[in-house]
């Protein structure tokens, strides 16, 4: 037990610093693309901001999530199959996909939600579920 909570915080904290170290250069990849978010309108900010933070959240998350599958493996390795581990990670790059190509060109809610739910689609079409929330 002591072994998977020091893996879950050895992963945490890789995931951030992974992210904070992505940022600056995901900074500077949306100002070359003037991916950029510009004040008025409703929004607070009074200068320009860079989007695409997405891209530097999505590396933390891969460098956490590696960690405790590379030591938890043999615990939960049987359990999940290369299908399951296919489709939550297509899902999940669904999701990362239409939140970049939003953050770079602009989409309309519509295709947002709809790429969203078929990335759920398949998630669960593989077999995962929520069973004890």
């Amino acid at each position: 037990m002591l072994f998977i909570l020091f893996t879950g915080l050895l992963s945490a904290i890789l995931a951030v610093e992974a992210a904070t170290l992505a940022f600056p250069f995901v900074t500077r990849i949306a100002m070359a693309i003037r991916a950029m978010d510009y004040p008025g309108g409703r929004r607070s900010h009074m200068q320009a901001i860079p989007r695409l933070g997405g891209i530097a959240i999505a590396a933390g998350i891969a460098a956490g999530a590696i960690l405790p599958n590379l030591f938890l493996w043999g615990h939960w390795g049987e359990k999940v199959t290369p299908m399951d581990m296919a489709a939550l990670l297509g899902g999940t790059t669904l999701v990362f996909l239409v939140g970049v190509a939003d953050d770079a060109l602009g989409l309309t809610p519509i295709q947002k939600i709809v790429v969203q739910v078929l990335a759920a689609a398949v998630v669960v079409y593989a077999g995962w579920s929520f069973s004890n929330l």
